[in-house]
């Protein structure tokens, strides 16, 4: 069995890791939620026959697949453009804010 790499990471530089993680708090939790919400719904649209249901769960699977890859773009986006993080190494800003479109 392979370490964890974020275990690694926190052992490695732990300034660092407590600064992003707490920077981008709401995007970890909403990549958590959304894939939360996609595993569920995968295994609840088999044990439902009815179609509006299947549908339902269709939807909340490309709408839980949907959101990961846009998070993740925004948070590498947000730090190849560089966050402002204070002396105290604290994250000063919120984490949309940085977000522009691909050229």
């Amino acid at each position: 069995m392979s370490p964890d790499p974020s275990g690694a990471m926190f052992a490695a530089f732990p300034d660092w890791y407590a600064t992003f993680f707490s920077g981008f708090y709401l995007a970890l939790f909403l990549l958590i939620v959304a894939l939360i919400f996609r595993g569920v719904a995968i295994e609840f649209r088999s044990k439902d026959a009815r179609p509006g249901r299947r549908k339902m769960f269709d939807a909340f699977i490309v709408i839980g697949s949907l959101i990961p890859p846009f998070i993740w773009r925004v948070a590498l986006g947000n730090l190849l453009h560089g966050v402002p993080i204070s002396a105290h190494l604290n994250y000063g800003d919120r984490f949309l804010p940085y977000e522009t479109p691909m050229p």
